[in-house]
């Protein structure tokens, strides 16, 4: 009967497993579309800020079209080497036309049915069974279901790799070559359109040789040009967000990064048994025996399971060997660091389908032994399948547990929807710009603090401006300028200042940190932060931060409490009290717990826009700065701190400047508009990040626009009434023209 079953599924249509794959990943990926606006949400698409950022671009595009400046993300940032051309196609037209909860899950659900069905698509074409190539596909779409999993910033990379290796396979082999090459350059465009050109691209662009070289026994004297059209148009595309990262990159804090550095023996046994454990990680352990069992018990040493086996290996440990290329990169090339270790992405599909093909050869040799009764024949069978699915179900199980733990603080309602950072927004709409800043916990990670904060890239989700946030390239002026907004931290505490150059948060001191020992939902602690003690008001003030959200109360004679907590408070207490099974219960009930958000407005905040009519000039950046950490909010209103040179006309100050208006609107992000009057010469200071790709006209006349402040834009002005506008006209902008 059993048999019977399989030989049924193994004769299904082809247009009965696209039904099968389609329902199968409604179901594994029901935990993020099930529940609607409740649904679950990874924190690594929200604490680093993937999930907002894309809720945020979208809105842009419909309003603004094409954009290279992002103007609401930590003062301002090119837009093309943010996450905005990653996956565009994939990660962009989903959030145009969906619900932003909608469209997330429509995204996760895709990724699962593309690795699963074609998975088992490339197993099939490999000549596996079905048996086995439904294993396959199960497995690599079950994924490994942690915190960070598959995620927005993926698209249809790694997800996706079977397909790539399945169509390029069948382009190939089009009876016309002209047809062909035409194919694969396609499938290299989508590619480039679908997946990130910095974590996934590179690798696949490398490795695709390696595939059909190795596993498939195609000759490179009849291939390359395929290679090449494919790589060439992959590239190509790819091509605008290089160079708009290349532009960049050398200025940002990206280029921290140190080149390799050759490890110490301890450094290197620890890397390797890292790459050990996850080489014998329970899933590997089962796909590998599989594998060898097939080979070694069936005595069929399978040519592609050989050969899987040990590009198993070299991706498992590929990864550390692969950092000695950072010696050669050096400073020269700061976009590679920190990504090589990349390549070990391949493993778990590399995995799965080692075990896929000694499954396959389990079955077969079953199959072709007739001498064994059905009796021993079924129960062979029964246990294979059962142990090959361990994974996946263990997988599952982990999932579960996952939903039960985390989604009543992990769902888009509570991160997308709080009445309280809602309201405000509201309230403030029509009021000059501003920023918001976000207490952070110490040391967040996508693990430790699950739900139990309010991050930074949430806020622009909302349609604020943002003070901070993570990114892992910001302009060097701003890490500089945050070194000194979290002196007094760092100089207590020194480790914060290897987390300064991705990070821009208002850490919590130590003594606030979450630990284990803490309930399993956070509480803000009854003493507050002496804001004083840690921070720089008046550089946060300079910077436009007119709000600060914090989950812990704070005490600073400038920070006025305009909104306390006290009913969200209840809830979670109570909430902390219920049991898993509790827990599931209330937030499929869609009563998950609000986000217990104090909201304190900073008394002391500096306009978006002023003028100055004294400055100071300094001969480098560093006595600059060092002078810039001790002054006063109200001083630096009065004053403005530049480099030598800057000016143009240093004898017009200090002036006497009396008074002045002046009034900013941004009618594109990569446009901003001023108006201005004043009785004296004066330095116009726009607290929006400087980038040497923004120009300035006065009275429709091009003039220089300068750092202040080492961090913001300046423009000399004459005395009188001058409207200025400033574009962005970086090196890639497709549209020239003011």
């Amino acid at each position: 009967m059993i048999l019977g079953g399989l030989s049924k599924i193994s004769s299904w249509s082809y247009k009965r497993w696209l039904l099968f794959w389609f329902a199968w990943s409604l179901l594994v990926s029901g935990v993020y579309w099930f529940l609607g606006p409740y649904s679950y949400i990874r924190i690594q698409d929200t604490t680093d800020f993937n999930l907002a950022y894309r809720i945020a671009a979208a809105k842009d595009f419909l309003t603004y079209g094409i954009t290279y400046w992002q103007p609401k993300f930590a003062g301002g940032m090119p837009a093309w080497v943010m996450p905005q051309y990653d996956s565009f196609l994939i990660t962009g037209p989903p959030f145009y036309l969906l619900p932003p909860w909608a469209a997330y899950g429509f995204i996760m659900w895709l990724q699962r049915f593309v690795a699963g069905y074609f998975t088992y698509r490339l197993c099939r074409s490999l000549g596996l069974n079905t048996y086995a190539s439904l294993f396959a596909g199960v497995a690599f779409s079950l994924n490994n279901w942690t915190v960070v999993d598959w995620t927005l910033f993926d698209g249809l990379g790694p997800p996706a790799t079977p397909l790539y290796l399945l169509l390029f396979d069948r382009f190939i082999r089009v009876e016309s070559k002209a047809i062909g090459l035409l194919l694969v350059g396609l499938l290299g465009v989508f590619l480039a359109l679908v997946a990130s050109s910095a974590l996934y691209t590179i690798f696949l662009v490398c490795g695709l040789p390696v595939w059909f070289l190795y596993i498939r026994g195609l000759t490179f004297s009849k291939s390359w040009q395929y290679f090449l059209v494919f790589i060439c148009c992959a590239v190509l595309m790819e091509l605008p967000g290089v160079i708009g990262i290349m532009s960049f990159v050398g200025e940002s804090s990206r280029s921290l990064s140190s080149a390799y550095i050759v490890p110490t023996l301890t450094e290197l046994f620890a890397r390797f048994w890292f790459q050990l454990k996850l080489a014998t990680s329970y899933n590997m352990l089962v796909y590998s025996g599989l594998a060898l069992l097939g080979m070694t018990v069936v005595n069929r040493w399978d040519f592609i399971s050989k050969r899987l086996l040990i590009l198993l290996l070299v991706t498992l440990v590929g990864a550390e060997v692969l950092q000695f290329f950072q010696v050669l990169s050096g400073d020269l090339f700061p976009p590679v660091k920190g990504n090589l270790r990349d390549f070990n992405q391949f493993s778990l599909l590399f995995g799965v389908l080692v075990g896929a093909s000694g499954l396959h050869l389990v079955f077969s040799f079953v199959e072709e032994h007739n001498k064994l009764n059905v009796i021993s024949k079924n129960w062979l069978i029964i246990f294979f399948v059962a142990l090959a699915l361990t994974p996946p179900l263990l997988a599952l199980k982990n999932v579960t547990e996952k939903l039960a733990s985390r989604i009543h603080f992990d769902n888009y309602q509570i991160n997308f929807e709080s009445p309280t950072v809602k309201k405000l927004f509201t309230d403030t709409k029509n009021v000059p710009p501003f920023r918001v800043a976000t207490m952070v916990s110490n040391l967040p990670s996508v693990v430790s603090v699950s739900g139990k904060q309010f991050y930074p890239g949430y806020t622009f989700a909302y349609g604020f401006d943002s003070t901070d946030g993570y990114f892992r390239m910001y302009s060097m002026r701003s890490y500089r300028y945050w070194l000194l907004v979290l002196d007094d931290l760092i100089d207590q505490q020194p480790i914060y200042s290897n987390f300064i150059a991705k990070r821009r948060y208002l850490f919590t001191p130590k003594s606030y940190a979450l630990t284990s020992k803490r309930p399993k939902l956070f509480f803000a602690p009854k003493k507050p932060i002496q804001f004083s003690d840690w921070y720089n008001i008046d550089l946060l003030s300079l910077n436009n931060t007119r709000f600060i959200l914090s989950h812990w109360p704070l005490r600073h004679p400038d920070l006025k409490l305009i909104y306390e907590p006290v009913a969200e408070q209840k809830i979670r207490d109570k909430w902390a009290e219920l049991d898993k099974e509790q827990i599931l219960d209330a937030a499929l009930d869609k009563k998950p717990p609000p986000h217990a958000l104090y909201v304190y407005e900073n008394e002391r905040v500096l306009p978006r826009v002023f003028l100055a009519g004294e400055v100071e000039q300094f001969a480098d950046a560093d006595t600059l700065l060092a002078s810039l950490n001790k002054k006063t909010s109200s001083q630096l209103l009065q004053t403005v701190l530049l480099q030598d040179g800057a000016l143009n006309n240093s004898e017009n100050f200090p002036s006497q400047l009396k008074k002045s208006t002046v009034t900013v609107v941004y009618p594109h992000p990569d446009r901003v508009e001023i108006k201005s009057q004043s009785d004296a010469a004066a330095i116009l200071v726009l607290t929006d990040n400087y980038d040497k790709y923004w120009r300035v006209w006065v009275d429709g006349v091009e003039t220089k626009i300068f750092p202040v402040y080492h961090m913001f834009r300046g423009v000399e002005l004459k005395k009188g009434s001058h409207e200025i506008t400033m574009e962005y006209w970086p090196p890639y902008r497709l549209n020239f023209g003011s």
